[in-house]
């Protein structure tokens, strides 16, 4: 089960614990230990509650001072002005601890017919032969194709140039337009690369829909959770990240 502090309940803590330390407490802060332990953490020993370990702390003490409410004071982490950084307009409905971040990834296909690089030439039944093609970047055993709006499905991919469908082609030909049928949870990059941006589980948005990335078939094809319900050439896609630092907006700068 998750749990997390909520914002409000951290600045009770921080209050509660205040007044606890100058009212109901006598809560001391003191110095001691004039020697080094070393130049390595093997020198330190490990901490042990025992009644030597105790009076040896009171031992090595130098001097004391009881913290009063003067010493108390709740801050915040200081963010110091820089040149080029670009800080964050404090708004009432941010939120304090976690922020939505939107990386661009370039253009893609989506649910749309995507033209193939090179041309293609059935020179048997069952057989494409391609020639400058990708296959093995592009395309995939069960997705479908259209060589001279012939629509056959891919049943496997040799190489490149070669690959293998489902059944024959009436006609041989030399040198016909290749395409990949559009699917509606398939996506084909533009000028996007996939594999360095994306992995499996990715959140990404595609126009108006977001989808989460269930497999990343190659630098240039992705799969979606779920169909996309248009069909888009060349429409930006961008990815989204939720983080959670502990302080996530640079509201407050010291000049």
């Amino acid at each position: 089960m998750k749990s997390r502090i909520a914002p409000l309940f951290n600045t009770y803590l921080v209050t509660d614990l205040i007044q606890r330390v100058v009212s109901q407490s006598n809560t001391y802060i003191g110095i001691g230990r004039n020697t080094s332990f070393g130049n390595t953490d093997a020198n330190v020993a490990n901490v042990s509650f025992s009644t030597n370990e105790l009076y040896s702390v009171y031992r090595n003490l130098i001097g004391l001072k009881k913290v009063l409410a003067a010493d108390v004071q709740p801050v915040i982490p200081r963010i110091d002005w820089s040149a080029n950084t670009i800080y964050d307009r404090y708004n009432d409905h941010d939120d304090f601890y976690s922020y939505e971040r939107i990386t661009e990834l370039g253009t893609v296909n989506a649910n749309a017919t995507t033209t193939i690089t090179g041309t293609a030439n059935i020179v048997a039944s069952n057989v494409v032969v391609g020639n400058g093609t990708s296959f093995t970047t592009y395309v995939f055993p069960g997705d479908q194709i259209s060589v001279n709006l012939a629509t056959k499905t891919v049943i496997s991919v040799t190489n490149n140039i070669h690959l293998i469908v489902n059944s024959a082609f009436a006609n041989t030909n030399t040198g016909g337009a290749i395409s990949l049928i559009g699917n509606s949870t398939i996506v084909v990059a533009n000028s996007a690369n996939f594999s360095t941006n994306l992995s499996t589980g990715s959140v990404v948005l595609i126009g108006d829909q977001t989808r989460e990335v269930t497999s990343i078939r190659s630098n240039k094809v992705i799969t979606l959770n779920t169909g996309l319900v248009y069909s888009n050439s060349n429409i930006g896609i961008t990815r989204r990240d939720n983080t959670y630092p502990y302080f996530a907006n640079n509201y407050y700068v010291r000049n």
